[in-house]
């Protein structure tokens, strides 16, 4: 499974977070044969 942030592909494996900045392009890609499952969490930045 790997996570996209701004073209950098980062490999993830169970368990992992992601931080991914502000206005940051991103994907996941599952490319095993298996289940995915993630959780996005997200709130505004601090002023």
């Amino acid at each position: 499974m790997f996570v996209f942030v701004d073209g950098e592909e980062i490999p993830v494996e169970p368990g992992d977070v992601v931080r991914i900045p502000s206005n940051a392009l991103h994907t996941v890609i599952n490319r095993q044969d298996e289940e995915l499952l993630w959780a996005a969490l997200w709130w505004p930045e601090a002023i």
